[in-house]
């Protein structure tokens, strides 16, 4: 069952809210109840209020807008019900009520005898006659007067008594039947608080998004269970290996939950590695490898005697476990993404290409900012392509590298191939093109341009037929000759725009930056035909990774090129030690001495120069992202004003981070974690590895107090970072700040 949650935490009306309030007030008074249904269900809303952060009542005052319940409720506030409820209510005041009868007693005058006088001569005697002729209607006594006006009041009373009671009656049955609404509503939602007991806690006990829901883990041995997963988690992660904590409790919930004979303090170190073994396939999170693993190995450890269906179904329960704990907490599942893909380029320390037929040809250059400019396709092999070879293709912009090698796989192998078999082409695609210029020369160029490197490419099938996966393509001959984005000049699509959830999109995330090279590390040429990409897809239906994949087409046949591995782009020790640092205006940006420096933060009456580090952090991070934003001439004044009017502080000027997302919708927060009790080596990996994984980074530095910095890259062994509050660029060798400074990470991610 998928536990669904609002969106918003909040009621979306003032009568949402208005009802939510009513609902709060009712469930304190029902949990004073002698009553021990209405004292459960004021008891049930209470807690988990508690629990969610008020979600409880808001949900019930959303709910309770326009039903019969409400029209009640309206028409008892009305004759001002609800006040009068509330004054005689003796959970608020036990003495209101013997108080307003004692004062209804005094105003009557019909229930109180006075005495009369007691003295012997009795002066106001009368006659007969004379009380004879008092009697006539039209000259009553005083006291007859004064008798009147009691019997009048006392009707009033008991009148207004009578259509009190009535108010009270319908509105007893509304409360009634909304007690039975607060049951139902609360043994749902406490049923998926239990059902996510293993999610809430790990994600709670990691540092991991809960939603609004505050979750205390409460058993010693439920908290060593979480502090184990944790531990393997991050071991992993130092050896550049991501597994997901939530995953591993995932699986352990629905192997209890089927039965297995497993409790916190039987799960083990090396049971819970032996989870996050089964993630990885080479090295990299793949879903298929780890659900194959899962009905392989891992379920029938715990259940030898499950039916191989009943091990799919567990296996897909475990997935369906996360994805539903995340429509719980109204967050969308955080992916995988590489900064390589966001930022336009990953930086390639080349040391040279292999190319078939001529062997090794050295050239050390280290390229960063890569872009591809799309060029004419003229006539080769007696075909004329409707362009010019070495002229730049009208109307098409600079295309960041990644973001090509992406519409490359679009079009060159297409969406219904395998997975693995599409990676394969990805990596093909980028080591083709990144080696195409040294075999070919002439107008094929790598070059710096402008600060920018610039890579030119046939957009034809003569070098690579790149469709833009944001506008679609067209081909001006129909048979992708030459190539252009949208409709261009042929006049409409000939294949449409990559939706934003195509699986592509996720593979090119993750290869990002993998090219193939040889023994020496050089760029194999990888050039590929029709024939490659039906061995690709061949293989892959074998069960083969991407990875395997490539090293046997090449090396083997005619494509025998002599690969031996599949390297991520990345900064050697060797290399620059500016290597991978942005140099955009934005790296140089400060809190203080700044024209938004005394912009405030919130209503905390402190500004960016004085609280904004970490702020301004993020500020560079964003525009190094390359994301778009919602706000014009972005800076991090722009930025703070529009947090300001978008709930982006608290009251202190502490950050909030949800509604970054709001003026970057692209660019979202993910984690914070601590890395205090690392040793040096294991904050350098840690940063390392979330680097190579895409992800984008403020680390808090300072020996006291509170700093924030934004991680640029990891270049070797040195961590290049852009600092708000100073000129530093080398995170620990400057001696401005330490290792041992270096406490927390801030983690973003784009997508």
């Amino acid at each position: 069952m998928a536990y669904r949650a609002s969106r918003k935490n909040e009621p979306t009306t003032e009568r949402d809210q208005t009802n939510a309030e009513a609902v709060k007030h009712a469930a304190d008074v029902a949990q004073h109840s002698a009553n021990p249904y209405v004292k459960a269900a004021g008891t049930a809303v209470n807690v988990g209020d508690k629990l969610t952060g008020g979600r409880v009542s808001n949900k019930l005052g959303s709910a309770l807008s326009n039903s019969p319940i409400e029209r009640i409720s309206r028409r008892a506030d009305n004759s001002n019900m609800l006040e009068r409820l509330r004054k005689n209510n003796p959970i608020n005041n036990p003495n209101n009520q013997a108080k307003e009868n004692e004062e209804n007693v005094e105003n009557s005058g019909g229930d109180k005898k006075e005495s009369s006088p007691s003295s012997g001569t009795k002066k106001d005697e009368r006659s007969s006659s004379d009380a004879k002729a008092d009697s006539r209607p039209s000259n009553k006594s005083e006291k007859d007067e004064k008798d009147d006006k009691s019997s009048n009041g006392d009707s009033k009373i008991k009148a207004k008594v009578r259509r009190r009671l009535i108010i009270i009656a319908i509105a007893l049955v509304g409360i009634l039947l909304f007690v039975l609404v607060i049951i139902s509503a609360i043994s749902t939602l406490l049923g998926a608080l239990g059902v996510f007991d293993d999610a809430l806690g790990i994600s709670s006990f990691t540092g991991g998004s809960t939603g609004n829901t505050n979750y205390t883990v409460t058993s010693q041995d439920q908290a060593d269970f979480y502090q184990r997963v944790s531990d393997v988690e991050m071991d992993f992660l130092s050896k550049g290996q991501k597994v997901d904590s939530l995953k591993i409790v995932a699986v352990y919930h629905i192997l209890k939950e089927n039965g297995a004979k497993i409790s916190y303090s039987t799960m083990t170190e090396s049971d819970i590695r032996d989870i996050a073994s089964s993630m990885l396939n080479g090295g990299i999170y793949d879903e298929a490898t780890f659900k194959k693993n899962l009905q392989n190995s891992i379920i029938p450890k715990y259940l030898p005697n499950s039916t191989v269906q009943e091990r799919r179904n567990m296996a897909n329960g475990v997935l369906k476990y996360v994805d539903n704990y995340y429509e719980f907490i109204n967050e969308e599942p955080p992916s995988t993404y590489n900064n390589c893909v966001s930022s336009g380029s990953c930086t390639y320390d080349i040391k040279g290409y292999y190319i078939g037929g001529k062997g090794n040809l050295t050239q050390n250059i280290q390229v960063s900012d890569l872009y591809v400019r799309l060029m004419q396709c003229g006539t080769a092999n007696g075909h004329n392509y409707g362009g010019t070879f070495g002229q730049p293709l009208a109307g098409e912009e600079l295309v960041p590298f990644e973001k090509y090698i992406l519409g490359v796989a679009y079009q060159e192998i297409g969406t219904g191939a395998p997975a693995e078999a599409i990676k394969a082409q990805m990596v093909a695609a980028r080591s083709y093109i990144l080696a195409r210029h040294a075999d070919m020369g002439g107008w094929r160029t790598l070059k710096k341009e402008s600060g920018k490197w610039i890579l030119q490419a046939a957009s034809c099938t003569q070098d690579q037929v790149y469709c833009n996966p944001d506008k679609g393509c067209s081909a001006s001959d129909g048979q992708w000759g030459q190539v252009y984005s949208g409709q261009g000049h042929a006049g409409k699509l000939s294949k449409n725009p990559l939706p934003q959830s195509s699986p592509l999109r996720t593979y090119a995330n993750q290869t990002s930056g993998e090219v193939l090279t040889n023994s020496k590390g050089y760029i194999v040429y990888s050039g590929y035909t029709q024939t490659e990409q039906t061995k690709m897809i061949s293989l892959a239906n074998q069960g083969f990774s991407y990875k395997q994949i490539l090293l046997q087409i090449y090396n083997q046949g005619s494509r025998n090129y002599g690969a031996t591995a599949i390297t991520k782009a990345a900064c050697s020790s060797g290399s620059s030690v500016n290597c991978g640092s942005s140099t955009g205006a934005f790296a140089s940006w400060k809190q203080a001495g700044a024209s938004w420096s005394n912009v405030r933060m919130g209503n905390s009456g402190r500004t960016i120069g004085q609280i904004g580090c970490l702020v301004t952090s993020i500020s560079m991070l964003i525009v190094k992202s390359g994301v778009q934003t919602t706000i014009a001439n972005f800076n991090p004044g722009t930025f703070v004003q529009f947090l300001n009017n978008n709930g982006g502080f608290d009251g202190y000027g502490n950050l909030q981070y949800g509604p970054i997302s709001k003026a970057a919708p692209s660019f979202r927060w993910v984690d914070q974690i601590d890395i205090s009790g690392m040793s040096r080596e294991q904050k350098l990996n840690t940063i390392r590895n979330y680097q190579n994984q895409g992800y984008y980074m403020a680390a808090e530095v300072a020996t006291s107090g509170q700093h924030w910095v934004a991680i640029d890259s990891v270049n070797g062994n040195s961590i290049k970072i852009m600092d708000p509050g100073s000129n530093v660029t080398d995170l620990w060798g400057s001696g401005k700040y330490t290792p041992q400074s270096t406490r927390t990470l801030n983690i973003f991610r784009v997508g």
